[in-house]
């Protein structure tokens, strides 16, 4: 018999079903159809909890592996776990061929690297080995400027008629793609993106004298991350055509380090340009629970009047970077971007190629061994390459002796 849900269980249903029906319609603001869509998926959350709990409540599990960890039934599977003391390790589709793994927690949000950059600055030999994720991460950095990294995501071009970098107390706010698992369920102080970004707008043309610079996720004028939100009209809506708000939308022949070089402050949800700004010195804001946020070299808000203090306190110069926080920056990017992608032909999309592989070659490719160590031995990917990283830059230099 079905058994009432508690108070908590009904809670994350609902929550479940919010961004369930976000990820559906590709979008938070697009009404048609929500309705109707959050209606029937709660009816299968709900089913879903219940069969859920009952397998829960018979077996004991160390640990247990899914798909995703946000969208579909698999963010239930995470709370009823983790609500028992259990590990969730979680894996996804990186597109491209690439597998997107977590140890612990789920991978298309990095939640394993700010253990991986626990362990790196642990290592004994921190000095060298940060000295080498540093170049490293460099070089991954000049690749996606030039829009030559393995995943081309910005744009190239510096500027098209109308544009001016000329923004000097200008406020960049790099949004995400808010249906993407990477960045579902991450808002800490506001409900979703559209009232951040309202918020955060209205609030800076009220209370100072900057230009706002919205920036929409460059990757959206792809087809694989189209959006049914129309950020141009949420703002002409709440702001009409104000002078100082500029909205850069994601097929504007504009780089976003383009952007970052011509303003003083930038606020980011979960977006990598966060940790790419703070390389650069640029002060950087959020409000969000993203995998950065805590690491120290962004300044993470509690409250909103947290948040807009930090603003204020940015825009007065009273925000600055130190090169510590640069270098840690650094190795933040370098552990996700250089070192966490699983490449590799065992990868979501590879299943018509991998499942004809001979099962014994399949299990001793490398890659597969690091995976399996990983979630067997509840380490992050991203520190097991860094170690293979380390081992390849010893032997070369042995070699060049």
């Amino acid at each position: 018999a079905d058994r009432e849900l508690l108070p908590e269980q009904a809670a994350y249903i609902g929550r479940a079903a919010i961004f369930n029906a976000v990820w559906a319609m590709k979008g938070e603001t697009s009404e048609a159809g929500r309705q109707e869509y959050t209606t029937c998926v709660t009816r299968q959350l709900t089913a879903s909890h219940q069969a859920i709990n009952a397998l829960l409540a018979e077996n004991v599990f160390d640990m247990i592996y899914i798909p995703g960890g946000v969208y579909g039934s698999t963010g239930l599977w995470n709370d009823c776990i983790r609500s028992g003391g259990g590990r969730v390790a979680s894996f996804d589709s990186g597109g491209y061929g690439t597998l997107m793994l977590a140890a612990d927690g789920v991978a298309a949000q990095l939640q394993d690297i700010p253990r991986a950059f626990a362990l790196l600055k642990s290592t004994r030999d921190y000095g060298n080995e940060k000295r080498m994720a540093i170049e490293m991460a460099l070089a991954e950095i000049g690749k996606r400027r030039a829009g030559t990294d393995k995943f081309a995501s910005q744009m190239t071009a510096k500027t098209q008629a109308g544009i001016h970098f000329d923004f000097a107390n200008g406020v960049l706010i790099a949004l995400n793609s808010s249906w993407d698992s990477a960045a579902l369920g991450l808002h800490a102080i506001f409900d979703n993106s559209a009232q951040w970004i309202v918020d955060t707008t209205r609030w800076l043309l009220d209370s100072t004298d900057a230009h706002v610079i919205i920036r929409q996720h460059p990757a959206e004028r792809l087809e694989i991350a189209r959006t049914s939100d129309d950020y141009r009209k949420l703002l002409a809506d709440n702001f009409g055509s104000h002078a100082r708000v500029h909205f850069i939308a994601a097929a504007d022949p504009v780089n976003s380090y383009d952007l970052l070089q011509a303003v003083s402050t930038v606020i980011v949800y979960t977006s990598t340009i966060g940790v790419e700004a703070a390389i650069l010195g640029k002060t950087v804001i959020t409000p969000s629970k993203s995998y950065y946020s805590s690491l120290g070299f962004v300044w993470k808000a509690g409250s909103r009047e947290e948040y807009f203090s930090h603003i204020s306190a940015a825009l007065s110069g009273n925000r600055q970077v130190s090169q510590d926080m640069k270098e840690d920056a650094l190795c933040c990017y370098y552990l996700a971007q250089n070192c966490n992608w699983v490449f590799s032909p065992f990868n979501p999309e590879g299943f018509p190629d991998w499942s004809s592989f001979d099962l014994q070659k399949l299990y001793e490719l490398e890659t597969v061994q690091q995976v399996l160590l990983s979630l067997q031995e509840n380490i992050p990917f991203a520190f097991l390459k860094h170690q293979v990283n380390v081992r390849q830059q010893r032997e070369t230099a042995k070699q060049s002796a």
